[in-house]
C-alpha cells in the first residue's frame, strides 16, 4: 500500500527567516514549496484586504483569489512525497476555512521588536514608509495567535511552532526537532544548499512574488542564501525602540510571550 504524502504548512509573522526555511525544505526530495500564495490574495488579488498604495499600482494578481489558492494547494502538482506551504497567519484575513484541507499547520515567531524593526527597513525600501499601512489590525502577531488557538483547540491538532532566533542560534537542533514533530526526513543537506537567482525555479509561486522580487529584491538575500547564518539571540531593549515599531512590538508581545512558551527547542 502507498503511504500518503506528508503535506506541512508553516505560518509565520513577517521577517522570521521563512524563505531561508523553505531553502532548507526544499532539500528535501520529492518535495515541493509553494511559497506566499496567500499574500498574493490578501495584498494584490480579487478578494484584496490590505492594499498597497505604491505596489498597488504596479503588481497585481488578478487570478489569485482565495478560492483558487485553496483549490491549487489541496490539488496542484500531484505526485509529490511532501507538500510545503509557508505563508503569513495574517493573510488567511481572519477566515480559517481558507486553510486547505488535509495539512498539518505549524508555526514560525521572532521577537516582536526584530520583527518590526527589520520590516519597517524593507517597506521603506519599496516606498512605503509605515508599517501600519502595510500590516493587519493586529499586527501580524494578534492573527497568528488566534489561528494557532483555532489549529489547537479546534482541529485538534499539536502544537508544533518554533522560534528563529532559536533557529540561528542552533540551525541543526531545530531543523531536527521540527522534523521530528511532522514527519520530515531530516538530512545533513537540509544545513547548506546552493544559492538561486533570480528565484527558485521548482517552487510554485504567484506572479505578484516573482516581480516583487525582481524589483525591490524582497527574497534576494534569502534566495542567494548558501546556510542558516548562525548568531546568538540578541537581548532586546524595549524603551529604546521608537514611533511605530515601539508601538507594534508592546501590542504584539504579550501574543509573541504565549507562543514562545510554548516553542519546540532543541533536543540536547
Amino acid at each position: 500500500m502507498e503511504s500518503k504524502p506528508n503535506k506541512v504548512a508553516l505560518w509565520c509573522v513577517p521577517r522570521t527567516l521563512s524563505s531561508v526555511f523553505c531553502k532548507s525544505i526544499a532539500e528535501v526530495e520529492h518535495s515541493i514549496v509553494f511559497f506566499e500564495y496567500y499574500i498574493a490574495a490578501v495584498h494584490c488579488g480579487p478578494d484584496q484586504i490590505i492594499s498597497h498604495p505604491v505596489l498597488g499600482r504596479i503588481v497585481s494578481d488578478p487570478n489569485i483569489s482565495y478560492k483558487y489558492v485553496k483549490e491549487e494547494i489541496e490539488n496542484g502538482q500531484q505526485g509529490k512525497e511532501l507538500y510545503f506551504v509557508k505563508d503569513m497567519a495574517y493573510a488567511l484575513g481572519g477566515e480559517f476555512g481558507r486553510l486547505p484541507e488535509g495539512y498539518q499547520h505549524t508555526f514560525l515567531i521572532r521577537h516582536p521588536a526584530h520583527v518590526f524593526k527589520s520590516h519597517s527597513i524593507l517597506l521603506k525600501k519599496i516606498g512605503m514608509p509605515s508599517l501600519k499601512s502595510f500590516l493587519p489590525q493586529g499586527f501580524a502577531f494578534k492573527e497568528i495567535f488566534d489561528l494557532y488557538e483555532y489549529v489547537t483547540k479546534e482541529l485538534k491538532q499539536k502544537s508544533v511552532i518554533i522560534d528563529a532566533d532559536d533557529l540561528k542560534a542552533n540551525p541543526e537542533g531545530i531543523m531536527r526537532a521540527y522534523c521530528d514533530a511532522t514527519g520530515i526526513p531530516f538530512s545533513e543537506s537540509m544545513l547548506s544548499w546552493k544559492p538561486e537567482a533570480p528565484h527558485p525555479p521548482e517552487w510554485k509561486a504567484p506572479p505578484s512574488c516573482w516581480i516583487g522580487n525582481q524589483m525591490f529584491g524582497t527574497y534576494k538575500e534569502a534566495f542567494e542564501s548558501t546556510e542558516f547564518k548562525r548568531s546568538d539571540r540578541k537581548p532586546v531593549d524595549i524603551e529604546a525602540l521608537s514611533g511605530e515599531v515601539k508601538e507594534c512590538t508592546e501590542f504584539s508581545l504579550p501574543y509573541y510571550d504565549k507562543l514562545y512558551e510554548l516553542r519546540l527547542t532543541a533536543k540536547s
